[in-house]
């Protein structure tokens, strides 16, 4: 089992996009004038991570500076992070809303936002992921 660094960071320091590497990180945020349909991927080569792993990340997105750059979260933006350990890999996604960010696990709710016509989420920040374990 792999085990979270408490130095883990979101960095920006890197040339290459988030499915170029190993450990990375987007921010999506929603955007009114623009529409895009997402897509589900199946990872059949899943690093299946511990429920306490994934709080460790939420807390610490809540109480620490994770990112290397001034970024004020917005309410409803949502980070999803990719990690790779072993050859496995896994995505994460969280959600700020109230103030917070919380683990996020709703794969279909854009499907039911594009029926509401809700404004879609598009990339807005991405970096690579410094000392993840």
């Amino acid at each position: 089992m792999c085990k979270i660094s408490n130095e883990i960071k979101f960095c920006t320091c890197t040339n290459k996009n988030y499915y170029e590497l190993e450990n990375a990180w987007i921010i999506f945020r929603r955007k009114k004038e623009r529409f895009k349909i997402g897509q589900t991927v199946f990872n059949e080569n899943e690093l299946k991570m511990q429920e306490i792993e994934i709080k460790t990340i939420e807390d610490n997105l809540n109480s620490k500076k994770m990112f290397d750059f001034d970024y004020i979260p917005e309410e409803d933006d949502k980070l999803k992070i990719k990690l790779t350990y072993k050859n496995k890999y896994s995505e994460y996604d969280f959600k700020y809303l109230n103030n917070k960010w919380s683990f996020y696990n709703e794969p279909l709710d854009w499907m039911g936002e594009i029926a509401e016509n809700k404004p879609q989420y598009f990339e807005e920040f991405s970096g690579k992921i410094e000392t993840p374990f």
